[in-house]
């Protein structure tokens, strides 16, 4: 199996659970990776009103983190993406 394939997996038994997850996507998905990036690029720029943000701050091991999520229900860009009945989102941390 496929890492994608046990990313789908994990995500499917994460929805199941009633959870909520963040799964990366690496330059080995070149096409969704590059959607992805040109979206959050642009609408970070000309459009912000349509993303939601969320920040997080953290001091480990004597250093500080800051995660910057970008979060966006519109998925209609992904030229790959599966059709479903559920609601899906798309989140970007930087």
């Amino acid at each position: 199996m496929s890492f994608l394939g046990c990313q789908k997996q994990i995500a499917k038994q994460i929805v199941e659970q009633k959870g909520h997850y963040c799964l990366a996507v690496k330059t080995n998905q070149a096409i969704l990776y590059e959607e992805i990036k040109d979206y959050f690029s642009y609408a970070e720029k000309e459009e912000p009103e349509r993303l939601s943000t969320y920040q997080t701050i953290e001091k480990d091991y004597g250093r500080i983190e800051k995660r910057k999520y970008l979060i966006s229900l519109e998925i209609d860009y992904l030229t790959g993406k599966e059709r479903s009945k559920k609601k899906r989102q798309c989140k970007i941390c930087h």
